[in-house]
């Protein structure tokens, strides 16, 4: 299994903190977020990769935003800086209100006809010169500089729970992630996505994007999740379900039917009280240390191979994973 942690928004030194705190754990990797309420993916992850030795980091890139030859040059030159230690997670984006502040939004199917071929361009550029002419996107006699290490050219993951996007991860990505869901709809989609990705002969990871509440004994654990929901405000509310309401997404719009359960805790340690305020992930795995590692072995056991967790009940959520978690799975 591979582990990675998803770096917070705001203050940089935190950041940093947790980037060192992570490398320190053994954590595989380190997702720096592209939405409009972060820092820069790209500037965030050349600092992070300055201050840390060992540990990857995860970059990720809307396809809306850029362009596959800007990406290819950023990717290969922070490689080439970071030795190897950059890989990227190409995303579509999902609420129409984000995305209309940078850009012309176009419709679900177009934008994801546009990651499909952005992930092709991408993979083309990176094999060599290129003459592509596609729908959004063209190049004649292309060539990226620098050039990726062939030793170390860097994993691409693909994010998104629609039939378009598991296509698009079934015939290029190294990774396939869905923000989780229960373990029996998680065996079920990944399942689904190894079937396709054998159509083109390939055998990409499969990866979820979690939450963690762990404590010592499950009560405590509940007891911070209650505590946590308390501190949901109606303006967050009405906001997170604004972002859901405006959102195409096959994966957030799962956070909607979450959202009007009148229990949110739907399996022994499975929560949905982050379907309230989230824009993104809106399940957390909840309850003792031991518990929790069962949680995460039990979707091993459907097909996981990667997960990249966050900690909505604060940093410290991050030191108990590694110092309490983590030495009970590997």
């Amino acid at each position: 299994m591979e582990f990675s942690w998803i770096l917070p928004q705001g203050d940089i030194d935190n950041i940093i903190h947790q980037a060192r705190l992570a490398e320190r754990y053994a954590f595989d990797s380190l997702l720096t977020i592209s939405v409009n309420g972060y820092m820069d993916p790209w500037i965030t992850a050349t600092h992070v990769a300055s201050k840390t030795d060992r540990i990857r980091l995860l970059v990720a890139q809307n396809t809306n935003y850029q362009l596959p030859m800007i990406t290819a040059k950023a990717w290969n030159t922070l490689n080439l800086i970071a030795e190897g230690r950059i890989d990227i997670n190409v995303v579509t984006g999902s609420s129409k209100i984000e995305l209309g502040q940078i850009t012309h939004v176009a419709d679900h199917a177009t934008r994801y006809r546009r990651t499909r071929e952005f992930v092709e361009l991408l993979n083309k550029i990176q094999q060599g010169p290129v003459t592509f002419l596609g729908e959004f996107f063209e190049a004649s006699g292309a060539e990226v500089y620098p050039q990726p290490d062939p030793q170390s050219p860097g994993s691409l993951f693909l994010a998104g729970s629609s039939e378009e996007a598991m296509d698009s991860a079934a015939a290029y990505a190294d990774c396939y992630l869905i923000y989780a869901q229960e373990p029996g709809e998680v065996a079920e989609q990944f399942a689904r996505f190894r079937e396709r990705a054998k159509v083109y002969g390939r055998q990409p990871r499969c990866g979820l994007v979690i939450d963690v509440i762990s404590r010592e004994t499950s009560a405590e654990a509940w007891a911070a999740a209650e505590a946590l929901e308390s501190s949901f405000g109606l303006i967050d509310k009405r906001m997170a379900r604004l972002y859901q309401n405006s959102s195409d997404s096959v994966g957030i719009s799962r956070n909607r039917v979450l959202n009007k359960k009148e229990n949110l805790r739907l399996q022994a340690n499975l929560w949905a009280g982050l379907a309230q305020v989230s824009t993104a992930q809106s399940l957390s795995i909840v309850g003792s240390y031991v518990e929790v590692a069962d949680t995460i072995r039990l979707y091993q056991s459907v097909g996981a191979d990667c997960f990249l967790f966050s900690g909505s009940t604060g940093k410290e959520e991050l030191q108990r994973l590694g110092e309490r978690v983590l030495p009970l799975i590997r």
